[in-house]
């Protein structure tokens, strides 16, 4: 099952046969308990902003208590996701309100205001409902996609982790 708040967009031959596609938000999912084995989010966490920066840490938080529900105890919660240093976090969230403004003119192409959390914090966050098994920084190439566009990976302190964490029993 493939959930996000867009898939109604792409037409069902877009998904492998074993895939169903469901319209669908991370802070509200609608997947019956302990169902599935594993649950994968990929770089959706800092898309989950709010109208202040704080927001992003307890939309994280709701986003992971949906997660939990639908897995069966044991079930694996894997998570990739891009992250920065603290001292870039910390002018992330100062910028925060200016980079909302340039969100809403073409600068950033459509593109929305997003914040990526700091690898400790994404763990920690992560820690307070799983029990995290292996977490590490992703290889990257040259180049990224931020804000939309393609960028030159050395000139951005953002890099790519996954957790693979695991439910309590």
């Amino acid at each position: 099952v493939a959930v996000d708040l867009f898939l109604d967009r792409l037409p069902g031959s877009h998904f492998p046969p074993n895939v169903t596609a469901r319209r669908g938000d991370a802070l509200r999912l609608e997947e019956p308990a302990d169902h599935y084995d594993a649950v994968l989010e990929t770089f959706l966490f800092h898309h989950l902003v709010g109208e202040r920066p704080a927001d992003l840490v307890a939309n994280v938080r709701s986003a992971l208590v949906q997660a939990e529900k639908p897995l069966k105890p044991g079930g694996r919660m894997i998570v990739a996701e891009s992250c920065v240093p603290p001292w870039f976090y910390a002018v992330e969230k100062l910028l925060f309100g200016t980079l909302r403004t340039l969100a809403r003119t073409p600068l950033l192409g459509g593109h929305p205001a997003t914040l990526q959390l700091p690898f400790d914090l994404l763990t920690a966050l992560i820690g307070e409902r799983f029990e995290i098994e292996r977490a590490y920084e992703l290889p990257l190439g040259r180049w990224i996609t931020q804000f939309g566009r393609r960028w030159p990976r050395a000139l951005t302190p953002v890099r790519a982790y996954l957790v693979v964490a695991r439910k309590r029993r």
